[in-house]
């Protein structure tokens, strides 16, 4: 398994994300591997700022790694993909 990981946390709660941290020791992470370092955001601050800033390096990272083209151009003004329908 191939994995990357951002973490949510608050730091004004007594263990912020003492339990994320922790994960590091979990059986599965023995046979995965990380394909770009771990992330951490605080929401007591920019929480989705700190997300783009890590997302923004861990993507090219990722697309290497799986094999995504990056030669691609899409906006949130864009429609999606894809719908689901009932």
């Amino acid at each position: 398994m191939r994995y990357a990981v951002f973490g949510c946390g608050n730091s004004d709660w007594l263990r912020p994300i003492s339990r994320f941290r922790g994960s590091s020791t979990n059986s599965w992470r023995r046979t995965a591997r990380s394909v770009y370092a771990r992330g951490e955001g605080d929401a007591r601050s920019d929480l989705d700022g700190q997300f783009e800033s890590w997302f923004a390096a861990a993507a090219p990272s990722a697309m290497r790694e799986f094999g995504v083209d990056s030669n691609f151009s899409r906006s949130a003004d864009d429609e999606p993909l894809y719908r689901i329908e009932r």
